[in-house]
């Protein structure tokens, strides 16, 4: 006996549904996400009329990245590979998805970087199979890959893609994105002092708070407010177990990662991400940014249509292969 298997369309619509549930905390930051900004000339400082950094907040930045590493050892860093499972929770239970992302940084300065994701998602049907999905962007262009079939990947969905993996820290390239920092002063986060300062987007409507430790300067929280349907959610990522990555290129340089991640949406844990593995300056291939393998979508085989109502087919000529049902006998 054959085990069965859901047909290609609904494992495609089931599979769909679940990258949309774990890029769900991804798409909040693509919402957040400037849709342009000004750029800012080196030694010419930010627009005229954009809010002016605060400097104690911007001594907090220059701390954190400090205790990361350090500035030039972050600019060294050439490509970056992770493995690492994410953790979706619901109310019916916990889904996981383990996860490869590969970072590529251009030889053109102010590139966008090479970035490329595989995707190990729950099975579907009796079988159990693990869905697989493939999204590369080659800085230029983007594609994905499921169920052995390649699509172009644009517009929304590959600007969620994209948005918030730097290859480096966010607090690298803050000031020429176009945001402003504000210090909003010290405070405690579990028992632990911080201070907290706040980055505001160009344009004003992206505002979110960093609690940085007070004694280390490491990152413990990030958290911002957003519209929901019954007002403001809070939304709030907790940076843990910061480990020193050393580069394989060069081991007496190294920098800070935090391996586990916890986001949270309205007080209730959301997503938990934890690494596995991390390698700097690996040497991955350009090759693995390139358009995957497979045939188009469009050329997937087109699945036969169900037969129209439940009465008799037809052989050539219109008779009937079935004889209608006999009258019961009285």
């Amino acid at each position: 006996m054959k085990s069965a298997q859901l047909p290609e369309a609904v494992r495609l619509s089931v599979a769909v549904s679940l990258v949309a549930l774990f890029l769900m905390p991804a798409s909040l930051f693509a919402q957040l996400a400037p849709t342009s900004k000004p750029k800012v000339q080196p030694g010419k400082g930010a627009p005229a009329g954009a809010v002016q950094n605060d400097p104690k907040a911007v001594a907090v930045i220059d701390q954190y990245l400090e205790s990361m590493g350090g500035r030039a050892n972050l600019k060294l860093i050439k490509d970056r590979s992770a493995q690492f499972v994410n953790k979706k929770f619901s109310p019916t239970g916990v889904t996981e998805m383990k996860m490869v992302r590969l970072l590529k940084r251009p030889s053109e300065e102010g590139a966008p970087l090479k970035i490329r994701e595989e995707w190990e998602l729950p099975g579907l049907g009796l079988t159990k199979e693990p869905l697989h999905f493939v999204q590369v962007y080659d800085g230029e262009q983007g594609w994905v890959k499921t169920m052995g079939y390649v699509s172009p990947l644009g517009g929304r969905t590959l600007t969620v893609f994209v948005w918030d993996k730097p290859i480096d820290d966010f607090f690298m390239s803050w000031q020429d994105d176009g945001y402003t920092v504000k210090y909003l002063g010290p405070d405690t986060l579990d028992g632990v002092a911080v201070e907290k300062i706040q980055t505001i987007s160009f344009a004003g409507k992206q505002r979110m708070q960093y609690l940085f430790n007070k004694e280390d300067g490491m990152l413990l929280k990030k958290e911002w407010s957003e519209a929901g349907v019954k007002g403001p959610v809070r939304k709030e990522v907790f940076f843990d177990e910061y480990i020193k990555i050393r580069y394989r290129d060069d081991p007496n340089k190294w920098v800070k990662f935090a391996i586990n991640q916890k986001i949270f949406e309205g007080g209730e844990l959301s997503l938990e991400k934890e690494y596995q593995k991390i390698v700097i300056n690996g040497g991955v291939e350009a090759s693995a940014f390139t358009r995957p393998d497979g045939p188009a979508f469009e050329e997937r085989p087109k699945q036969p249509k169900a037969p129209a109502g439940n009465g008799p087919t037809s052989k050539p000529g219109g008779k009937p292969t079935s004889k209608p049902a006999s009258k019961p006998k009285g």
